[in-house]
């Protein structure tokens, strides 16, 4: 009865443990009139101070893929959201903002929302050339079901 038990607690510890140690996706609205106690994160070796919560999570996030954007002559990183709505409300009310994609406390792109996003799907430029952001946020939500 006892090693059935030690087991039991074995395994609940390090599937916790495996849980706290993945990452997580999180899309700030930067806070263009920061305060004392506003967070910030680095980019570029500069803080960028953000409002919290965060406005949208991997837990939002149904797809991401690469589509090719011909008016800019480039991929773009398109993110899928499963709120339409949500979406729709929180990119109504913060046009012309810069948005900061962050894994973990590390910012993987900074963008400017430049229109409200009415069908759910967010499209970045993605100009980091070490960051493939598809490949980041597909590990994300693909090891959040596990």
């Amino acid at each position: 009865m006892k090693k059935i038990l030690l087991v039991i607690i074995m395994f609940f510890c390090s599937t916790a443990m495996a849980a706290e140690n993945r990452d997580n996706l999180f899309i700030y609205i930067q806070d263009e009139q920061p305060g004392k106690e506003t967070k910030f994160l680095l980019y570029n070796q500069q803080k960028i101070f953000y409002q919290e919560p965060a406005i949208l999570t991997d837990k939002d996030v149904i797809a991401v893929y690469e589509k090719y954007n011909s008016h800019m002559s480039r991929n773009m990183t398109t993110i899928e959201f499963a709120d339409v709505d949500k979406v729709h409300k929180l990119t109504k009310d913060n046009v012309h903002k810069l948005l900061i994609i962050a894994v973990n406390s590390e910012v993987v792109c900074v963008a400017r929302l430049m229109a409200e996003i009415t069908d759910g799907k967010m499209s970045v430029l993605d100009t980091s050339p070490t960051t493939d952001l598809v490949a980041k946020i597909t590990k994300i939500i693909s090891n959040r079901n596990h």
